[in-house]
């Protein structure tokens, strides 16, 4: 059964789509550009992360864009990110996981601490409709409480 007829993208079309979306929201994230990570996050969107939730308060579910957008201030507020390395994108479709890493730094008593991270991400119609990000949610905590 060919269902190509339903769509109205073909999937190398769509793949396009994720990969712009992928790199114009990484950009504006990094750079701490709300307003501008805000233009690729669906009004509904959902942000996630899995942790243990007595363990780390950086865990959970954030839907919404102005909710995300207000997570995404007040990790920052705590926690200074650099040195990003972007190590592989990988885009099929609607959906693209991402591998990076990042130097983060306790705004506050300076401690640095080496994060690597995965995001699995889901776009529709060129918006973020769902990210799921994996990280050592444990040390991200212990650094915030140093």
């Amino acid at each position: 059964m060919d269902l190509q007829g339903q769509y109205s993208r073909s999937r190398e079309d769509e793949t396009e789509i994720t990969r712009r979306v992928v790199d114009a929201f990484a950009v504006a994230r990094f750079a701490m550009d709300y307003e501008e990570a805000a233009k690729f996050i669906h009004p509904d969107g959902g942000f996630i992360v899995p942790a243990n939730k007595p363990i780390s308060q950086y865990g959970g579910i954030c839907r919404g864009r102005a909710n995300i957008c207000t997570m995404f201030r007040q990790v920052d507020a705590i926690h200074a990110f650099y040195n990003v390395d972007l190590f592989d994108t990988i885009v099929s479709g609607d959906r693209a996981v991402i591998r990076w890493r990042a130097m983060q730094r306790n705004r506050g008593s300076g401690a640095p601490i080496s994060i690597e991270y995965c995001g699995v991400l889901r776009q529709k119609d060129g918006m973020i409709v769902e990210f799921v990000r994996y990280s050592d949610t444990a040390a991200i905590e212990a650094l915030a409480q140093r």
